[in-house]
């Protein structure tokens, strides 16, 4: 999976996560091309579209994220309605 972000929630999700991700993602023009933990942090347009992207933030910003950017990439995972 990829993670959309590269800050502490991003971190902490990776730290779960483990060898299972693959990218980073971020809107941070500064940030991409760089790397993170070890891994790449890529624009939402360099992401392989078959690889899901895990959004570990406020369910209500990931909507406004999506909606912007979902056209690009079709597998945003967006935290469920119950997740505080």
């Amino acid at each position: 999976v990829g993670i959309f972000g590269s800050s502490i929630s991003a971190t902490w999700l990776a730290a779960v996560l483990q060898e299972r991700v693959a990218f980073f993602v971020d809107e941070d023009s500064s940030r991409v091309g760089q790397s993170h933990l070890g891994l790449p942090i890529l624009a939402i347009e360099q992401t392989p579209v078959e690889i899901p992207v895990l959004m570990p933030i406020r369910r209500d910003i990931a909507l406004a994220i999506n909606s912007r950017l979902g056209s690009i990439h079709p597998k945003m995972i967006i935290p469920p309605e119950n997740c505080a």
